[in-house]
């Protein structure tokens, strides 16, 4: 279920206070909400182990930040006065001083998703973003996390699917250093075009094809409902007016509420275009990586793996992208139902045991 964009108390789920006013912030870590002081004291035995690793991350953020702002600068590192702006920024890996402050940051949005709040992986998300902007090229490979990030916030599918077809021209074209992450808008690619050549072929990146598989796979669940909505023929006495709201309150995406010929009906295909797309995508990601779907459908000790290192095509790639993704997915209503329909509709036994394994 998608996280509540309206911030509801912790203890309760409140959304006001008693008194009908804003709810209160927890002080240290920002991300989680509270009706009052008293729900705040009883939710603190819960609260406490994460919220303690924000605040140290924060106070280690702050003072790599003061130190690095501080610094005098010399013939190999600008001053800190000036290494926030100007020619530096979309450089930081390059000067050295600034890698304390890029890991402390990174390691705030590790302690900051430990939170399943939609203020969390907002906060995560701005943070991952700025990282991208200070550091274009991505040494550290917060790329990866942005995604699954963007899907757990409202709304952003087109700046997900811009995100990740960038990077991915990107990384085929071998311009991963020269590119410039803060210049993606959403909105400028065709979310409903065919995803195989970009996303489908030979040289995937894991985590951005499973990213497009669950955009396509949400449109997909609209697009269906639509086509439900339609069949069940209850507008012949409706004025129109109630047939556009209930069906702009039945789809999720922008993406689909935005092509009039799908919300009218006139659009042809639709539903069997996009089903034919997910199939490329989930039987794209199988062949990749065997284990990523087995695993998604059933997370248990994989969730909470850490492998040391892990090489393309392995279980320990497939249990970090599952770490990552899971959310997304499990957020959105319906996704395992299309996922686990698709691959039994594609998949006989014997092909199912080959390409989707069983894991224990």
């Amino acid at each position: 279920m998608a996280l509540p964009l309206t911030p509801h108390c912790a203890s309760c789920q409140a959304t006001t206070t008693s008194s009908n006013n804003p709810l209160l912030r927890c002080a240290s870590c920002r991300v989680v909400f509270y009706c009052s002081s008293t729900h705040q004291q009883a939710h603190w035995p819960i609260h406490k182990s994460a919220c303690t690793s924000i605040k140290k991350a924060t106070k280690s953020l702050n003072r790599e930040e003061a130190d690095l702002r501080a610094a005098p600068g010399d013939f190999a590192t600008p001053p800190g006065s000036q290494i926030f702006s100007g020619e530096n920024v979309g450089h930081f890996w390059g000067i050295l001083d600034t890698r304390g402050y890029m890991r402390a940051r990174y390691a705030l949005v590790e302690a900051i998703l430990k939170i399943k709040t939609y203020a969390a992986v907002e906060s995560a998300h701005d943070h991952v973003m700025d990282l991208l902007r200070l550091n274009a090229s991505d040494n550290m490979g917060v790329r990866f996390m942005a995604p699954d990030l963007k899907l757990r916030l409202r709304d952003r599918e087109a700046e997900c699917y811009d995100f990740c077809k960038a990077w991915m021209r990107a990384y085929m074209d071998s311009t991963i250093e020269d590119f410039d992450s803060g210049a993606i808008r959403g909105g400028k690619e065709d979310v409903m075009e065919n995803p195989k050549d970009t996303f489908g072929g030979e040289s995937l990146q894991l985590g951005y094809t499973v990213a497009v598989t669950l955009i396509k796979v949400r449109l997909l669940l609209d697009v269906r409902a639509l086509r439900d909505l339609r069949l069940a023929g209850l507008w012949k006495k409706t004025p129109p007016e109630i047939e556009e709201l209930v069906k702009h309150n039945l789809v999720s995406t922008s993406v689909i509420a935005k092509r009039r010929d799908i919300m009218d009906g006139t659009a042809k295909g639709a539903v069997e275009d996009l089903e034919a797309q997910v199939s490329v995508l989930i039987k794209a990601v199988a062949k990749y990586n065997p284990s990523f779907w087995p695993i998604l459908r059933s997370p248990g000790r994989h969730m909470k793996a850490r492998p040391d290192y892990y090489s393309l095509k392995s279980l320990e790639e497939a249990q970090m992208q599952l770490q990552s993704s899971y959310d997304a997915w499990a957020e959105t209503e319906g996704a395992f139902a299309v996922l686990d329909e698709m691959i039994g509709r594609e998949a006989n036994d014997a092909m199912r045991t080959r390409v989707f394994p069983r894991l224990e």
